[in-house]
């Protein structure tokens, strides 16, 4: 689940940071059904009946969307820097989650 979502030029609270007290109170973390969540694949690849090697997983942050890509065994995977993540947050040694490619914006794919 997010911690945060990127809007205008502040972060707000995601689902993750709503979730966190409840989490602490009770004791028990929740069943995820949202990114990474293969549950959440099964479900889209139910629908749509697609080839996951395939498809390509587009994605402003590491860790829910590309790594959902990465954990979907989907053909690839795009980061695109205009949101949480940052170049350097994959580029770095030993980062856990690495996109096959990343674009500044999704206007770079148009030339």
């Amino acid at each position: 689940m997010d911690s945060t979502l990127p809007i205008a030029s502040s972060l707000f609270p995601g689902a993750g940071s709503a979730n966190a007290p409840l989490v602490t109170a009770i004791g028990k973390d929740p069943l995820a059904l949202g990114k990474p969540s293969q549950a959440m694949m099964d479900v889209v690849e139910g629908k749509f009946k697609f080839d996951r090697r395939r498809t390509c997983m587009v994605g402003d942050r590491l860790d829910t969307d590309i790594k959902f890509g990465i954990d979907s065994g989907l053909g690839g995977t795009l980061a695109v820097l205009t949101g949480v993540t940052k170049k350097e947050d994959f580029l770095s040694q030993g980062a856990s989650v690495v996109p096959n490619a990343y674009v500044d914006g999704l206007g770079d794919l148009l030339g």
